[in-house]
């Protein structure tokens, strides 16, 4: 595994002086435990950005999980599809738990500690959701443009969540234009927000002439200036299907996935702008959050909501040759 140099202060967000005379390897541990599935912990040593022959698997350390003071012992279970070693432990947690991971790695001269919570439940409404009535047309077929309006519920200003979107796939049944909707192999949609509670509002992104609007797969939203405990917004995408086909795209599966994340776990999405639970490290050395005692890395909890849009409305509100909305 190719991993970044750096890391980050005394909380893990320290940034730790780059010697090209010495390269120190850190552990690395990434887990992100949620209330609906087994704890998985994954490990590797880092390595210096250039060095592309050194061997970074971790199969012989010692995990200890305690999931509010019951311990509960890791399993190795051989290296990860992208290298990292994995570690299972047989305990699904439950929201409010408080975890607490001990590693020791043979060799290495520090013991590795994080802890985290399970936070509660995103509370998140549908409140509308839009197919624009005005189709762009081509050879192959429509483009429509949707809106999904929602709306974030917090207890408190200091809330953090995760939002992302999946549609479902067409399947032809046969070699006509008979098909239906694959809902269990999902595709995860690309969209846009325009919103100033939203948005990224900061110096830099003034300078660059840039008004902050988002685009992309995965939504981070802090709840610090939500007014009354809730807030509002749009989320809008296009959606391209084929001409000729009987299935009502009217009908076709739309799912919203809100996930509650601690603290720690939003900070280091945003700072490595990676999402997936198998990590890697690639490039030269940034600055990241991270909160692992000992090593680096992230231990950070969340808990996932879904829900499914349903009986859309139609309404002219897209704008295309000026990429506007109404």
């Amino acid at each position: 595994m190719v991993v970044l140099l750096p890391f980050l202060l005394d909380s893990c967000e320290k940034v730790i002086d780059f010697d090209p005379g010495e390269i120190e390897s850190h552990v690395v541990l990434i887990s992100r435990p949620t209330n609906d599935s087994t704890v998985n912990v994954y490990l590797n040593y880092s390595s210096f950005f250039l060095e592309t022959s050194q061997n970074t698997n971790i199969n012989d350390a010692s995990l200890l999980l305690e999931v509010n003071g019951v311990p509960y012992a890791g399993v190795y279970g051989g290296p990860s599809n992208y290298g990292l070693s994995c570690y299972s432990f047989g305990v699904i947690p439950q929201i409010g738990d408080s975890l607490k991971i001990t590693v020791n790695v043979p060799g290495y001269d520090k013991i590795i500690t994080s802890q985290t919570v399970i936070p509660a439940r995103p509370q998140v409404d549908i409140v509308d959701y839009v197919i624009d009535t005005v189709s762009l047309y081509d050879y192959y077929g429509h483009e429509n443009h949707i809106r999904v309006r929602v709306k974030l519920k917090s207890a408190n200003n200091d809330e953090y969540f995760s939002i992302k979107m999946y549609q479902a796939y067409r399947v032809d049944v046969n070699d006509t234009t008979v098909t239906q909707w694959d809902t269990v192999d999902l595709s995860q949609v690309y969209f846009s927000v325009d919103d100033p509670l939203i948005n990224t509002s900061d110096i830099e992104t003034a300078l660059d002439m840039d008004d902050g609007s988002f685009y992309g797969d995965e939504l981070l939203v802090s709840s610090e200036l939500f007014q009354n405990g809730e807030h509002e917004f749009s989320l809008e995408f296009a959606d391209w299907y084929e001409s000729g086909y009987t299935l009502s795209y009217a009908n076709k599966p739309l799912i919203i996935e809100v996930r509650s994340l601690t603290k720690d776990l939003y900070l280091y999405t945003r700072t490595t702008g990676q999402q997936s639970e198998l990590d890697e490290f690639f490039g030269e050395p940034v600055q990241v959050h991270c909160n692992i005692d000992g090593g680096i890395g992230i231990f950070g909890g969340y808990s996932m909501m879904k829900k499914r849009a349903v009986n859309p409305r139609y309404a002219d509100f897209y704008i295309e040759h000026d990429n506007y909305k109404k």
